[in-house]
This record gives structure tokens, sequence and C-alpha cells, in this order.
């Protein structure tokens, strides 16, 4: 009786409820916005930026949103253990480090957004295993044609284990006030342009010093409609490391990125058909 009086007591469920609210304002504002400007301003102005020629109904946005309120209940619940039930606290949090504070903060999103990116390849790439994938990853693939809605699409497992890349930036690193926020800001951003449909960076990226090393949202999107390859969030540097990337990639984001006013996606660009099946390899 005492544990659940503990469990169900008002610091518990104010901590809860501050948490759904986070998480559902985050998702709701980033997801519609992304989705209004893809609809209402991309689509008629930059139709050619439009990577493949159908765009997915509302019955698919809508089971989308639904299984992201899922997901965030697995990250509030995921705090809630990490933090409250279990009181894990930082091994830095006490310390006087009196680092310089803009700095501090920078390398800190710069390490965390690293970090995240060598996590989610590598969970990524896991959850491509065929003992794992139906288990896992399947649900976020039933998206063949992703929107912005689809970046919280997550089954309870998977929803987990991309929850699991904030512990060790919190208890373990001497991370600066903040930094972790704009992390995951960071994160969902990239997340969310990633699963919208329609390239945004210049032609040329692909074989340029600095952007090359940057996902573009075709290489997501090819992700998606392939089912393989393609593992990387932020970076493109795992999957050119260990052989991953889509061999097709180059050609089919060059084809989007140059194409003309008035040219829309068709049976000309290459790589893989939108509708073509979800592989189970790694």
């Amino acid at each position: 009786m005492e544990l659940i009086t503990e469990i169900f007591g008002a610091s518990n469920v104010a901590f809860v409820l501050h948490g759904m609210e986070r998480e559902l304002t985050r998702y709701t504002v980033f997801a519609v916005s992304m989705y209004v400007i893809i609809v209402l301003i991309l689509t008629p102005l930059f139709r050619q930026r439009k990577i493949r020629r159908s765009t997915p109904g509302y019955s698919q946005m809508g089971a989308e949103f639904l299984r992201s309120l899922r997901t965030m209940v697995v990250f509030v619940a995921m705090d809630m253990l990490i933090f409250r039930a279990l009181g894990l606290r930082g091994i830095w949090w006490d310390a006087d480090l009196g680092w310089p504070y803009w700095p501090w903060l920078i390398g800190s999103v710069i390490v965390g957004v690293v970090w995240h990116d060598t996590w989610f390849y590598w969970m990524h790439r896991l959850m491509h295993t065929p003992r794992l994938y139906k288990a896992l990853h399947f649900t976020h693939h039933k998206s063949v044609n992703p929107t912005p809605f689809t970046a919280y699409s997550f089954a309870v497992g998977e929803a987990a284990l991309e929850y699991l890349f904030i512990p060790p930036l919190v208890l373990l690193l001497p991370m600066a006030p903040g930094a972790v926020f704009w992390v995951i800001m960071i994160m969902f951003v990239k997340n969310v342009t990633g699963h919208g449909g329609f390239e945004l960076f210049p032609k040329g990226s692909y074989s340029h010093p600095i952007l090359r090393h940057f996902t573009t949202v075709t290489h997501h999107d090819m992700h998606h409609s392939n089912g393989g390859g393609n593992y990387g969030l932020h970076f493109t540097w795992w999957d050119r490391w260990m052989g991953t990337e889509h061999k097709h990639y180059a050609a089919r984001f060059e084809a989007v990125a140059s194409r003309k006013r008035g040219e829309v996606a068709g049976g000309a660009v290459p790589g893989p058909a939108e509708t073509a099946p979800v592989s189970l390899s790694s």
C-alpha cells in the first residue's frame, strides 16, 4: 500500500504530467509545423524537390500519431524509472568545474550529437537483423513513404532503445546545463525533417567537403523505401566507414536536387521503387 501511495504521490504524478506535456508539445509543434510547411508552402513552390510523386494519406498520419503517443509514454516512463524510481545521479552533478559556459555548452552539444549519431547507427543497424526486426523495428517501417509524423512512430521496444542514448550523457559526462535539451531538440528537428519527403540540401551536397558529412532527406527516405542501408541519422560517417551507404544514394540525391522547376518525381530517378518490400537484412 505504501508503495502504491508513493508511486501515485503528488510529486510523481506531476513529474509524469509535466513529461507528457513536454513530449506532446515538442512532437505536435514540430511535426504539425513541418507538415504545414510541406503541404502549404513547399508543395506549391518547390514541387520539384518532392522526393516521391505520391503523398501519404491522413489514415497513415493518424496511425503514426497514435503510435507516437505510445512512444511519449515510454519516454516519460523511462525518465521516471531512471531518475525517480532508481534515483540515479550524474557523477559530475555536484562538481564545481568553473568552465566558461558558452564554450562548454557548444562543446557539450557537439559531443552529445556525435554520441547520439553513433548510438543511433549501431542500434538502428542491429534492429534490422532478422531476429530483432519484426519485434522492434517493423512498426516504424510500416511507413514506407514517411511523413513528419513518422518521427516518433515506434514499437514499445524501439522507443525504449531510442531513449537509451540519454542516460550516458546525463549520468557519465560533464554536460553543460541545458546541453541535453539542445541535443534532443536537434535530434527531433533532424528526425522530423528527415521524414518530411522534401529534399532540403542544395545540389552538389554529396561531394561538398563539408555538406557531404551530413545526411540529407533523400538519405533517410531511401532507407524507408528500400528497407536497408543508410542507417545514420545526423552524419554519413558510419554508413561510409561500414559500407552500408546505399549504392544509388549519390545518383538519387543529385537527381532530386537537380530537378528544375516544374519537374516532378518519376521513374527516371535512380534508386528503389516507392513500394519496394522491406528487407530484413542487416
